[in-house]
């Protein structure tokens, strides 16, 4: 079972701590217990320093993302106002205008997944099978 961040930074604190109240037993065998502790704590920094960069790069590309996609969305808007125009410039029942009008249409339409099986038909209520 691994421990999520907040138990290790903890674990970690509780760790420094014991290191620092046995400092003097662990001088007996030639080991800086507060040193230790201190290295502990500043890697926890560090680590919490990462952690906090990594937060605020996920709001920065969330608000990023957004206004991409709000930006594709206007362009689309004002493309197809554009459409509109040149539709009606060549007159909207013309042969040209339904060739501009597949342009949408294009867009429009979910891609075709080759993989996919044909639906199967649904039975009709009173109709022969």
């Amino acid at each position: 079972m691994s421990m999520n961040e907040a138990e290790v930074s903890g674990a970690v604190g509780d760790v420094a701590e014991a290191l620092e109240k046995a400092a003097e037993a662990l001088a007996k065998i030639r080991v800086d217990g507060p040193a230790m502790g201190r290295e502990l704590l500043a890697d926890r920094k560090a680590c919490e320093k990462a952690d906090a960069e990594q937060e605020e790069a996920k709001r920065v590309l969330k608000a990023k993302t957004a206004a991409k996609d709000a930006g594709y969305h206007r362009l689309w808007v004002k493309a197809s106002g554009y459409l509109d125009i040149l539709i009606a410039a060549v007159q909207k029942d013309s042969d040209e205008a339904a060739n501009f009008r597949r342009i949408r249409s294009r867009v429009s339409l979910p891609p075709a997944d080759e993989g996919a099986p044909a639906p199967l038909p649904v039975p009709v209520e009173g109709g022969t099978q």
